[in-house]
């Protein structure tokens, strides 16, 4: 039997749908799950499924716009910082911090600018879900084998240690 009343469960079925069971439960004083029991008697869970699911393809999509504008910008800024080591440079120099011009960038600056742009480029990498690091793999066969051959040592050492 049923502490609430008709007026009740349609109000909290009108919220279920617009707002969310949340905000349902909360109106009518019970669970998020009695108000979902509710919407699924009344046959109208898959309205606030599909919602939810408008509201979560339109979140991704958002999200994945996002991404590519990250990936835009990494690249621009990878091209920038290869660009400077080409270009007229400039750099502070002696103790009154004299501004000394180059016509390229010298070694030190050059250094800067290919490490700033093989960082981005691994951040590129992760954005895109690419490997970054390298890994060696051993075969099983080769880990028993370091494991064999470490078990010996450590035999001929403690057998050695008796002998004493």
């Amino acid at each position: 039997m049923s502490n609430y009343t008709q007026d009740q469960k349609d109000t909290a079925l009108k919220l279920y749908v617009t707002d969310g069971p949340t905000a349902a439960a909360e109106s009518v004083g019970c669970s998020k799950g009695t108000v979902t029991k509710w919407a699924q008697a009344a046959g109208i869970e898959t309205e606030v499924t599909s919602i939810t699911q408008a509201a979560t393809d339109a979140a991704r999509a958002k999200h994945e716009l996002a991404r590519e504008a990250l990936k835009r910008r990494l690249m621009e800024e990878i091209e920038y910082a290869l660009d400077r080591i080409h270009q007229e440079h400039f750099d502070y120099r002696g103790k009154d911090a004299k501004k000394v011009f180059y016509d390229v960038a010298p070694s030190d600056a050059l250094k800067a600018y290919v490490t700033a742009a093989a960082i981005l480029i691994d951040k590129m990498r992760l954005e895109e879900g690419k490997v970054t690091g390298r890994t060696s793999t051993v075969s099983i066969d080769q880990a028993k084998n370091v494991i064999e051959l470490e078990i010996a040592r450590l035999e001929a050492e403690m057998a050695a240690s008796d002998a004493e």
